[in-house]
């Protein structure tokens, strides 16, 4: 009896710290969601599928084939981007990101800091306002705020020319300005009547 009690416990003991690290894995071919209470060590996403994430971890995000995969909240960590797949960065997140082949991210907001490699046709989308481009840092980076005004950086880590084809830059009005376009469209308007 003692000794059936004593290969319990071992094995607990034993499986317990296998079973905590144990990978998790999820493998998405159609659309699917990421959502608050999810947490994957690895997320792929194949074919035409769209998977939207708001809530929830995911460290590694491979996006296949022509998948989309939009972040509106929660945590991801990288973002590996292949073919003709597209990223949309709508988290105040720092995603880090590796866009190979034809595949495209675009970022319209993130956290303070962020890096980003882009191989072969790769293309990085970055929107927001007062966007500086700078060539003389090692590495290049991108600079500006986000639409909420949060200041930013983004690390280009292997483009060492900015190349028009591959980072494009994305002005979209300051809130002030857009605030004060607003009021004056409402003014033109009424006068209008």
């Amino acid at each position: 009896m003692k000794k059936g009690v004593l290969k319990i416990v071992f094995a607990v003991l034993f499986l317990l710290p296998v079973c905590a690290n144990a990978t998790i894995v999820k493998d998405f071919y159609t659309d699917g969601q990421i959502v608050d209470g999810n947490v994957f060590d690895t997320v792929n996403v194949w074919n035409t599928a769209t998977v939207t994430m708001t809530g929830g971890w995911a460290f590694y995000c491979n996006l296949y084939d022509s998948s989309k995969f939009n972040i509106y909240g929660g945590d991801a960590g990288v973002l590996y981007t292949h073919q003709n797949s597209q990223a949309w960065l709508y988290a105040n997140d720092s995603v880090g990101a590796e866009i190979y082949d034809q595949s495209v991210v675009h970022i319209f907001n993130g956290g303070p800091s962020q890096s980003m490699f882009i191989y072969d046709n790769g293309q990085l989308h970055i929107y927001g306002y007062h966007l500086e481009y700078d060539e003389l840092a090692a590495p290049n980076w991108v600079t500006g705020y986000w639409e909420d005004g949060q200041e930013f950086w983004i690390y280009l880590r292997n483009i060492y020319t900015y190349n028009p084809e591959q980072v494009f830059l994305h002005e979209i009005p300051e809130p002030s300005t857009f605030c004060i376009m607003s009021l004056l469209t409402l003014f033109i308007r009424k006068r209008g009547d």
